[in-house]
């Protein structure tokens, strides 16, 4: 079983990944996969390659044809989605690092989203999601990713500890309606990946107009999307703003969170950025003085 971890574990880091077939864009509601967005995606967030096409804010645009192999986006590796199901506890925990380090595989993790494990439990992970476009555009959103022990039977869940008038977000605790996408959650099929890519293509309108009431844990939030679209655009700026604001940003979310924001001076700013460069260019990683 340890040669299975091991080539399970390269698998995941370095098999080259490409579009593949899925459940996972399910009807076409949001799908997984993205690609590069032009310069008239000004109204939407990077838009995925997914069956939704349509409106980018007021404006409509040219429905854009995607196939079935397009749905999903990266493709597991094969070794990840043929190797043996272990089902003791300490497999169960080896397969969730796996997953894990697997987010490092090009396209598996939502470009400006990151996620780290909690400082406590495998079972946690924390993330952050710029928004670069859309009705959030520049906010910062703060969530945390609750993995039960019945993993990979039963779906994650994500809650958003940065407060947002999204239809699919529950007001009283931040929980993201991720069953909407996932009603069943395949083992060995559906991945976190996934839902973090489902979970970024929500903040798009093309998901947005997908959505029925039914669907929504916030109702007034669908309906002003759907009957007064400058309202709601106003609520989403206002959540922006807030999110950006320094007791919210610079706010310690809990003790075992270990993505913290610290205040920069502009002399710390350059002198962080040279060292990024510096370790972006190094073909060795970083060093002592890195």
């Amino acid at each position: 079983s340890g040669s299975n971890v091991s080539s399970y574990a390269d698998a995941a880091l370095m098999t080259p990944t490409k579009p593949g077939k899925g459940n996972n864009g399910r009807n076409g509601d949001g799908g997984v996969g993205e690609q590069e967005s032009s310069d008239n995606d000004a109204m939407d967030v990077d838009p995925p390659t997914t069956g939704h096409a349509g409106a980018e804010g007021d404006q409509e645009m040219a429905e854009t044809h995607t196939s079935e192999e397009d749905l999903k986006g990266p493709a597991v590796p094969l070794a990840i989605a043929s190797s043996g199901r272990f089902y003791s506890e300490h497999m169960r925990r080896c397969e969730l690092q796996i997953e894990l380090l697997g987010l490092r595989t090009m396209g598996h993790t939502p470009r400006g989203v990151y996620v780290m494990p909690s400082l406590g439990s495998i079972n946690v992970w924390y993330g952050v999601m710029f928004v670069k476009r859309g009705y959030w555009r520049d906010a910062v959103i703060r969530f945390r990713i609750d993995i039960p022990r019945e993993y990979p039977r039963l779906h994650p869940a994500i809650t958003l500890a940065t407060p947002v008038a999204h239809p699919l977000v529950r007001l009283e605790d931040g929980r993201f309606a991720l069953e909407h996408q996932f009603p069943q959650w395949t083992p060995y099929s559906d991945y976190i990946f996934h839902a973090l890519h489902y979970f970024k293509n929500s903040f798009k309108n093309r998901v947005l107009k997908q959505l029925q009431a039914r669907d929504c844990y916030n109702v007034a939030a669908f309906l002003r999307f759907k009957n007064d679209l400058p309202q709601f655009r106003e609520h989403a700026r206002i959540d922006s703003m807030r999110s950006r604001m320094p007791d919210h940003l610079y706010k310690q979310q809990t003790h075992d969170c270990p993505i913290i924001f610290s205040p920069l001076s502009d002399e710390d700013y350059d002198a962080t950025l040279q060292r990024i460069k510096l370790f972006a260019s190094s073909p060795n990683g970083p060093t002592e003085s890195t």
